[in-house]
């Protein structure tokens, strides 16, 4: 597990060699599928895991680009924004003016 930690992902992100072998490790999948399994169906399922897997590989070279963290459990800060907003006891009045236009 630490190992993990230290080479493929760090502050919820891939890092550079994580990134490259899954996109690495896709290719191949899709490769080995289209070359030695014997049915349609095989081959479809194979290609498609795939490239599923080398798609969020460079999927996450983007993010990290964005500074977004994909593979945490709050990758956006939504749930500590909910609860600033629950913290807030007292209903807001609206303001009205007393003037009125003619």
């Amino acid at each position: 597990m630490n190992l993990l930690k230290r080479y493929v992902m760090r502050d919820g992100n891939l890092t550079l060699i994580g990134a490259i072998a899954l996109v690495s490790m896709g290719f191949g999948i899709a490769y080995v599928a289209l070359e030695y399994l014997p049915s349609p169906l095989l081959k479809a399922i194979g290609m498609a895991l795939g490239l599923a897997l080398a798609a969020i590989g460079g999927f996450s070279g983007r993010a990290k680009a964005l500074d977004l963290k994909p593979f945490t459990n709050d990758p956006l800060g939504w749930r500590k924004a909910k609860k600033s907003y629950q913290n807030d006891s007292e209903p807001h009045a609206e303001k009205t003016s007393d003037k009125t236009s003619l």
